[in-house]
């Protein structure tokens, strides 16, 4: 499925796992409701992968979401 949204970067951290260095940022992603979105669910962005990790309403009316995701780059 194909999603409108808008991509902002919040911030970043290094971090070492199974000897490998990379970096995890994390992203505010805003999109119009449809779909639920769940924690369970990734978002890719051409070859980027988002894992959805928190999710709210935008406002009281529901019409648009805003999204705490995380990006690792390696």
């Amino acid at each position: 499925t194909t999603l409108w949204a808008a991509l902002a970067p919040r911030g970043g951290r290094g971090e070492v796992d199974a000897d490998t260095a990379g970096a995890v940022v994390t992203h505010r992603i805003l999109l119009r409701s449809g779909p639920e979105i769940t924690t369970r669910h990734r978002f890719r962005a051409g070859a980027r992968l988002f894992r959805v990790m928190a999710v709210r309403d935008l406002d009281p009316a529901g019409r648009f979401l805003i999204v705490d995701a995380e990006e690792r780059i390696d």
